[in-house]
């Protein structure tokens, strides 16, 4: 069984391939080594499974700046 798999979600422009070129580095998974899934849907987002654990999180980026905090302190 993998460690880990991540699915990824981008489209076809250049900022997506940068994206995902990000995501495979810190993940360490590749679509030759078969754990990398790409869906084209025109998102920066990626959901990172760990199937031994049977957990996973998702992750995106938005493209709106605000003005407040994500997480205040």
């Amino acid at each position: 069984m993998k460690e880990l798999l991540t699915v990824l979600e981008t489209g076809y422009n250049h900022g997506a391939g940068c994206f995902g070129d990000g995501v495979q580095f810190a993940t360490d998974c590749t679509a030759g080594k078969g754990n990398l899934i790409k869906k084209p849907r025109g998102k920066l987002a990626f959901t990172l499974i760990d199937p031994k654990q049977g957990k996973q999180i998702f992750y995106f980026v938005s493209l709106f700046a605000s003005r407040e905090p994500v997480f205040p302190s």
